[in-house]
């Protein structure tokens, strides 16, 4: 496949699956749908990566190692594109998540904050 979507969950990526065939999205046969870590090792033309995640009640991620504001998951995620990275999600949910991240585990690095 040449097209990925990339999600940080194994839940949305169930999800994103069950949509497009109870759509009927034929066009979308041949695009692949991924977690963050089930696309390491592979490359797409182009990938669109899903940024919502579930969050507690302050904003922070629910599981912070697979979370997209880890900087591994992330690195992951955008390496993986030849030619095109779309991110669709809230980017200030993503900042303030990156913020979490630095502050809580002393993260070293930005990666939404600079990519955006």
């Amino acid at each position: 496949s040449k097209v990925c979507i990339m999600t940080p969950s194994a839940n949305q990526k169930l999800f994103i699956i069950q949509s497009i065939w109870e759509k009927g999205y034929k066009h979308l046969k041949g695009v692949e749908v991924l977690t963050a870590y089930d696309i390491q090792g592979r490359e797409y033309r182009a990938i669109f990566i899903g940024t919502s995640e579930t969050t507690e009640h302050d904003g922070t991620p629910c599981n912070l190692t697979k979370s997209i504001c880890d900087r591994y998951v992330f690195n992951t995620a955008i390496s993986r594109a030849q030619s095109l990275v779309v991110c669709v999600g809230n980017p200030f949910m993503l900042l303030q998540s990156e913020k979490y991240m630095i502050a809580k585990y002393e993260e070293k690095g930005k990666c939404w904050s600079e990519y955006l």
